[in-house]
């Protein structure tokens, strides 16, 4: 009885999947073998054949065949999947892990992370995006943006830009789009000095023309005259300074050489924008002679040359100097 059952089931359990090749054994249930997908349909739906030329147990899903056999290795309680790509939420991964939708991690640990590309050659390489830094608690959103059309990089706050970093290295601070290697829109504030071109100096001027402060050194050569109770003019050339109006020029401070120099009363006669006229007078009763004297010649403006010539009854000195 039990013999006649069993064969029953089996006849009726093979009919209903596929009678050429499914059989139901006491010990076992051999599925059809098949070397070619059959249709699967919704009527189809459940049915399961073993494909003989890729050795894959295969389930019809309403719609498609579908393999069955363990893609993912384990090792204890690990997974994992050496071959191919994964696709959460995609069926065409471009991508070992390709996610179509947001994910949370609580740690991410990369060696080189890509925004909007892929195979970054830096530590965080964004394309065709910005960087920002968000603050909840002050409300503020610092960004980096690149603009293709201005060929600069900005700092924004809150969407204000604050800094500019142009092609080519210039540096604006503000709004102002750099045109020097640093261009500041606003006041500035040094704690120490400010050098520039080259250890000199410039100073600004109440109505805001710019200056330069510089200084040279004149010397009076080994024996230099200067008569009792006379003057003498020393007339110095400022045509390579192309100033524009007359500039500021003064006699300094003595750096060295021997003589009288105290006794001797010098100032500026006169300046225009192409020349100066110094005065020295003597006076004393005596001739005053100075060795090897050198001091200071002071000249504010734009000044690029000074041309110094000393007129005196008895000699003559001249010099230029690259100011």
């Amino acid at each position: 009885m039990k013999k006649i059952l069993i064969l029953f089931i089996a006849t009726h359990l093979s009919g209903n999947v596929f009678a050429q090749s499914g059989t139901l054994l006491p010990d076992g249930f051999i599925v059809p073998n098949l070397a070619a997908a059959p249709a699967c349909t919704v009527e189809d739906k459940g049915k399961i054949y073993f494909n003989t030329s890729s050795s894959t147990m295969m389930v019809c899903n309403g719609i498609d065949w579908v393999g069955t056999t363990e893609v993912w290795g384990k090792a204890g309680s690990d997974i994992f999947f050496s071959t191919g790509k994964v696709g959460i939420n995609t069926s065409s991964p471009q991508y070992t892990l390709d996610v179509n939708g947001t994910g949370k991690f609580d740690n991410v640990l990369v060696s080189g992370l890509g925004v909007g590309g892929s195979a970054p050659v830096s530590g965080i390489e964004v394309t065709d995006g910005a960087i920002a830094i968000k603050s909840t608690t002050g409300s503020k959103v610092w960004k980096y943006q690149y603009s293709d059309a201005n060929n600069h990089l900005t700092l924004q706050e809150n969407g204000i830009t604050r800094m500019i970093f142009s092609n080519g290295g210039n540096i604006g601070i503000g709004s102002v789009t750099p045109t020097a290697r640093l261009s500041v829109d606003g006041t500035g504030n040094f704690s120490g000095n400010l050098t520039v071109n080259n250890g000199k100096g410039i100073i600004r001027s109440i109505n805001n023309t710019q200056l330069k402060y510089l200084t040279a050194t004149i010397s009076t050569g080994s024996s230099f005259t200067v008569i009792a109770g006379g003057c003498a003019t020393a007339t110095g050339s400022l045509s390579a300074g192309g100033f524009s109006a007359a500039p500021s020029v003064s006699i300094a401070n003595l750096l060295s050489g021997t003589g009288d120099f105290g006794k001797l009363i010098t100032n500026v006669q006169s300046a225009t924008s192409t020349q100066t006229v110094v005065r020295f007078c003597n006076p004393t009763g005596s001739n005053i002679t100075l060795n090897n004297i050198v001091f200071n010649l002071i000249c504010i403006g734009t000044c690029l040359r000074f041309y110094f010539s000393l007129n005196f009854s008895n000699k003559r000195y001249s010099h230029t100097y690259n100011i």
